[in-house]
Parts: C-alpha cells; structure tokens; sequence
C-alpha cells in the first residue's frame, strides 16, 4: 500500500487501495456519522451543502 524508498520518503499507491477505502470515502463515512449522532441543530452549515443548499448569511 505505500513505497519507501532509501531517501526515507514515503508515497502512497492509490492503485493498490480498494475503492471502498479511499480518502474520499473514509471522509464521507466519517462526516455521516458524525452528522448522525450530532443534533439535528448542530453543524447547519454542513448539512446544507450536503444536500446542495448554500448556507445564507444572518
């Protein structure tokens, strides 16, 4: 899954990680359950520009 070369640098090789566990999708899981447990009144902002609503300005 990573390559470390004799430099002591390390890369990452997206092409051997599964889709399915992903940065993108890692984030997305985490974001969701995070919004889950949290109150429906807390983290607005995020909800709306998760279901494609611009937050508008108070």
């Amino acid at each position: 899954m990573y390559d470390a070369s004799p430099s002591g640098a390390v890369s990452i090789l997206a092409d051997e990680i599964p889709a399915d566990l992903g940065a993108p999708q890692f984030m997305d899981r985490m974001i969701t359950t995070i919004l889950d447990a949290a109150p429906a009144s807390s983290h607005q902002a995020v909800r709306e520009r998760r279901q494609g609503r611009l937050p508008l300005g108070e």
